[in-house]
């Protein structure tokens, strides 16, 4: 990024475990060292639902009511 100029920048993870690009855990590690990246959370209503759900809950330090 700096090399391009680019300030902030925004990585969109895959809600797919085995992914090329990287799911939501992995790309959550590579952004909690930066000050200049952010996540979008990948979701995917078609599997995993529950343990999507669960882990965003975790993330926002919260539970559903």
């Amino acid at each position: 990024m700096k090399k391009n100029g680019v300030n902030y920048g925004i990585l969109i993870a895959d809600s797919i475990l085995d992914s090329n690009i990287g799911n939501n855990e992995q790309c959550l590690k590579v952004v909690n060292d930066s000050n200049n990246l952010f996540l979008v959370f990948g979701f995917s209503p078609l599997e995993r639902i529950d343990e999507q759900l669960s882990f965003a809950e975790v993330l926002l330090g919260g539970k559903r009511k």
